[in-house]
């Protein structure tokens, strides 16, 4: 029996998988960088040269990226790492209400390894975070995030990508990835 459930629920990441591969991208560019996503998607934003947000929702409503920057001082790698902290943070209060559970009564947040990685050639540290989340003590749904943060010095910029995904965490690092291979933030 749970043989027969990993099975299908593999089988249903992979597809879910191939499906977001056949979605056409477009490029987004403004503000002094650039980034693709799915042409299906709501795009929402705000700011200007020196900060801002965008928002971007897909079609399937499951998954969204939202990327933020600022002009800032330079800023060593310890103060990137302090940065993800914060953006992990200010994620998981996001999902927090009156009516649902992340921690207590069974509820979880699980945060993955901090990784790093080149971003637009600048060091990237990035980590991702499972949130079981929880309305009269069951389980309703996992969300899993990915948030990666680095520091511009040509554009004295700190950039914040965080992809959400409610199907799988794969599909949430590999969404991850494939929008910081596509940035430019110079």
């Amino acid at each position: 029996m749970v043989i027969a459930v990993l099975v299908t629920a593999t089988i249903l990441v992979a597809l879910l998988i191939q499906e977001f591969q056949k979605q056409p991208l477009i490029n987004y560019s403004k503000f002094g960088f650039s980034f693709s996503f799915p042409s299906a998607s709501t795009i929402a934003e705000e700011g200007n040269e020196s900060g801002g947000t965008i928002h971007c929702l897909y079609e399937s409503k499951k998954e969204s990226i939202a990327i933020a920057w600022w002009t800032v001082e330079p800023m060593s790698q310890a103060d990137v790492e302090m940065v993800l902290e914060d953006a992990i943070s200010n994620m998981t209060i996001a999902f927090e209400g009156s009516n649902i559970t992340i921690e207590g009564a069974g509820g979880e947040i699980s945060k993955g390894e901090k990784m790093s990685r080149l971003a637009c050639s600048h060091q990237m540290v990035y980590q991702g975070v499972r949130l079981e989340i929880l309305a009269n003590s069951h389980l309703t749904n996992e969300v899993f995030l990915v948030a990666g943060v680095w520091y511009c010095n040509i554009t004295h910029r700190r950039f914040v990508l965080l992809v959400r995904s409610d199907s799988s965490e794969e599909i949430a690092f590999r969404e991850f990835q494939r929008l910081a291979d596509s940035f430019t933030c110079h």
